[in-house]
């Protein structure tokens, strides 16, 4: 059986839900997340991660971490056959980014892009005084990207939804045959990254 991954374009957040029953494992532990803007005011990183599942090879990336070439490089020398992507980025562009790193990542890509509109907002909230109870704030786009960048399910711009898509892991293999970036295509004699994956804690205690 394909996996199946659901995306969420919901009215308060955006979520990619995946159970892992054999695992033990699910989705939350990779995608709750704090708003981008908070996490980078903390000096705690965490090294890109791909884990193993029953439905593949599962990593992911928040917000314009989409856009940082190193870390999608790590995701795709890890393996990663489902690129995750959460998103409040709402502009037509951001199918393009997708598609970009299914090709380059010979990956699947699913996107879940938040749907917000004023009326979410608790009662008396300034956003609902300033905008009304319609004003769509954030009007979502969630997607998904076959690795040779077919789109496999197209952004609606217009509500709150929930999309299901199916993928079919042979794919990748017939997919890096042509380009694997960080495999046949890649010249490490010229370009070579490197990771440090060290955790960084604010007190290390050593006896050497």
């Amino acid at each position: 059986m394909d996996p199946k991954v659901t995306l969420e374009n919901t009215e308060s957040s955006c979520q990619l839900l995946w159970n892992d029953v054999s695992g033990g494992m699910e989705m939350d532990q990779l995608c709750r997340f704090s708003p981008i803007i908070y996490a980078n005011s903390c000096f705690y990183r965490l090294p890109a991660q791909v884990y193993n599942t029953s439905l593949g090879k599962i990593g992911a990336a928040i917000c314009w971490e989409n856009y940082m070439p190193m870390y999608r490089m790590t995701l795709y020398n890890k393996g990663i056959e489902i690129y995750l992507a959460c998103t409040v980025d709402d502009r037509d562009v951001w199918l393009s980014t997708m598609r970009t790193i299914a090709l380059e990542g010979r990956c699947f890509v699913i996107s879940a892009a938040q749907f917000l509109k004023s009326s979410d907002y608790p009662e008396n909230h300034p956003i609902r005084e300033k905008h009304g109870l319609d004003k769509v704030l954030i009007r979502g786009g969630s997607c998904a990207v076959d690795p040779l960048g077919t789109v496999l399910v197209q952004p609606d711009f217009t509500k709150e939804l929930i999309h299901y898509v199916d993928v079919n892991l042979s794919q990748i293999a017939r997919a890096k045959m042509d380009l694997d970036t960080v495999g046949h295509y890649s010249r490490p004699e010229v370009f070579q990254l490197i990771v440090n994956e060290r955790s960084f804690e604010p007190v290390v205690r050593r006896t050497d």
